[in-house]
């Protein structure tokens, strides 16, 4: 038996006709390009796997030999015969998608990944993401903070090149500068990166003495992040280009800030709604009366009706956060807590006897 069922990685069975394997090929490749999903390492291997199953199933002659071996020939598709040592052949195991420039382009028109070119040795930057704690009011009131980040740079010596100034990269004699090589037998073509340059298709004969042929440096950059107002965490902006340097021409990619919102003593926030704690004492939520409590934008006073009842969330329209989105404010609660007297003189224990018989004599 062979060693990978490529159907079952495309989503086939094993009687799916060309037009079946090209089409699931196209929905998989589309789904999990590299440049669909930057920096995911998962999709990325995915990529190639089924990447490596149309390179078998699409080609009529590589089909019609991997079909024969799965019906139980006497060689493993990862160790048949063509890995016996000197003939320069891998197995599919060893399977690096490097070289399928042609088939996109026929494929996928003007929709084709970039991905799919011949080369990669250029390419846009990674995004980078960071998470950031905000105090409360800043995010309430919004502002701005300064954040300190390393950053990898161009070389201003060598202008990102890698090559001491007066020199250039060559094109590497490998792989021409192709940035790959292959290796074939028996009607398979199979593409590795070229060894020599590691993929990128040129060598540094001279390399720049500040950045030792990198072609970048690392760097310390300082930015000023604008915190919106009603920042809540969670909240993520968006920084064009202040993410990780691109290859070659290519832009950088951008800078995501999360906020993390800090805790305040006095503030409880749930979503654009503010809460906050009040105490009176028995015989003013029986009788009511006008207390002094914290808003966002300072001291208000505020009516207790009589016969308020512990717990009770009393209202403050419009005093609450405002919405990211620009939608109408939230609203500020007022929770009651009721403070029980403790050690009443005898006078005043009399009195509230007095008080207690006449309620239940109502």
């Amino acid at each position: 038996m062979v060693a990978k069922d490529y159907y079952a990685i495309l989503g086939l069975s094993d009687t799916a006709t060309d037009k079946e394997i090209k089409a699931a090929f196209r929905k998989l490749a589309k789904r999990y390009h590299p440049d669909t999903n930057p920096g995911n390492q998962k999709t990325e291997s995915k990529f190639k796997e089924i990447s490596e199953a149309y390179e078998i199933l699409g080609n009529a002659a590589k089909k019609s030999q991997y079909d024969q071996l799965r019906k139980g020939g006497p060689y493993n598709f990862q160790e048949g015969p063509w890995q016996q040592p000197g003939n320069g052949m891998h197995g599919a195991s060893d399977f690096e998608f490097g070289n399928l420039g042609d088939l996109f382009s026929s494929m996928f028109g003007n929709e084709m990944p970039r991905g799919g070119s011949r080369r990669r040795t250029s390419h846009k930057g990674e995004n980078q993401e960071i998470e950031v704690e905000i105090p409360f009011d800043k995010a309430v009131h919004g502002g701005s903070i300064s954040l300190s980040l390393p950053r990898t740079s161009s070389c201003g010596a060598c202008h990102g090149t890698g090559s001491e100034p007066g020199y250039s990269p060559e094109r590497c004699p490998d792989c021409r500068g192709i940035g790959t090589v292959q290796f074939g037998q028996g009607g398979f073509a199979i593409s590795r990166p070229c060894p020599r340059c590691r993929g990128k298709g040129h060598i540094i004969t001279h390399p720049c003495h500040q950045c030792h042929g990198d072609g970048t440096i690392q760097t310390t950059r300082t930015l000023r992040i604008k915190i919106p107002e009603g920042t809540d965490t969670g909240t993520r902006i968006r920084i064009k280009g202040e993410g990780h340097p691109g290859m070659g021409s290519m832009p950088p990619g951008d800078l995501y800030v999360i906020f993390q919102v800090q805790q305040d003593s006095i503030f409880q926030r749930k979503g654009k709604d503010i809460f906050v704690d009040a105490a009176i004492n028995a015989f003013q939520a029986m009788t009511g009366t006008e207390i002094e409590v914290p808003t966002l934008k300072g001291k208000v006073r505020m009516k207790i009706p009589p016969g308020t009842q512990p717990g009770a969330q009393l209202r403050l329209k419009g005093q609450g956060l405002p919405s990211l989105k620009g939608l109408e404010k939230g609203d500020q609660f007022v929770r009651i807590k009721v403070i029980i007297p403790r050690n009443l003189t005898e006078s005043q224990k009399r009195l509230v006897k007095e008080i207690e018989e006449s309620l239940n004599h109502e």
